[in-house]
């Protein structure tokens, strides 16, 4: 019985010292500053350079310095990348725009896919994909099945995610320019 009695006492010791842990725990955890919940999205439109260095290393072309666009505004561009293709027709490009009407933050980034040659239509619409998907990663951003879609079937869309806006939207002129858009709410 005694043995029982000494069982019992070393068992609610030790529960005791437990729930004294979790508290000293929690008082811990209570005592961290916690860190705020802002959107890492948007970070990464303050930090031009940042995102010119990780979108010229996508593969596409360099985009240019950060200056005035001579209307007001700022931006940075790439060339025209070429796709492969029937060298018998105008090829179909891709470019990157960063633009802003403010000199310290992007306001958009477009990914611009102009298809100019029809016969070469799915490689020019696989390495958009695959530029795109590209984009995304390197802006963490997450890139839907939604959006794939949109874009390998060549189709308008529109949605957000966190505190970004993502528009894909075709421009038709004498030629199909399909522009990815990536903006911050």
């Amino acid at each position: 019985m005694k043995l029982q009695g000494t069982i019992i006492t070393a068992m609610l010791s030790i529960l005791l010292l437990a729930c004294n842990n979790v508290n000293d725990t929690k008082k811990t955890v209570d005592n961290i500053t916690p860190v705020p919940n802002v959107n890492t999205h948007l970070n990464v439109f303050e930090n031009i350079e940042h995102v010119r260095s990780s979108l010229s290393s996508v593969g596409i072309g360099t985009l240019g310095e950060w200056k005035e666009d001579g209307m007001g505004g700022y931006m940075s561009t790439t060339s025209y990348y070429q796709i492969e293709g029937d060298n018998s027709s105008m090829p179909n490009n891709l470019a990157y725009y960063l633009e802003s009407t403010k000199s310290d933050k992007i306001e958009s980034i477009k990914l611009v896919f102009n298809l100019n040659n029809s016969e070469a239509k799915i490689l020019a619409i696989e390495k958009y994909k695959d530029v795109a998907l590209q984009t995304f990663k390197k802006l963490d951003i997450p890139f839907s099945k939604e959006l794939q879609n949109a874009i390998f079937n060549l189709k308008e869309y529109s949605a957000q995610i966190d505190n970004v806006q993502i528009i894909h939207t075709l421009q038709q002129s004498n030629i199909k320019t399909w522009v990815l858009t990536i903006k911050p709410i």
